[in-house]
């Protein structure tokens, strides 16, 4: 899954439920072979868990994405 991952374009990205370790650089996914670029996690989203819509907003805005 990471040589799938690493060949996709633009930055990625991670949106989790989960508490902000598991999307920092010194991750597994990061020792897999591709980086993530940023994380956003329940503590970001403010308590508010995915899928609730300002959720993905609070993600996009924080990381500057345009859908």
């Amino acid at each position: 899954m990471g040589a799938a991952i690493a060949k996709l374009p633009g930055r990625k990205l991670i949106l989790t439920n989960g508490f902000d370790r598991p999307v920092q650089p010194r991750s597994g996914a990061a020792r897999s072979g591709y980086a993530f670029r940023g994380g956003f996690d329940i503590i970001a989203a403010e308590l508010e868990p995915k899928p609730a819509p300002q959720t993905y907003q609070k993600f996009l805005k924080a990381h500057g994405v345009d859908p």
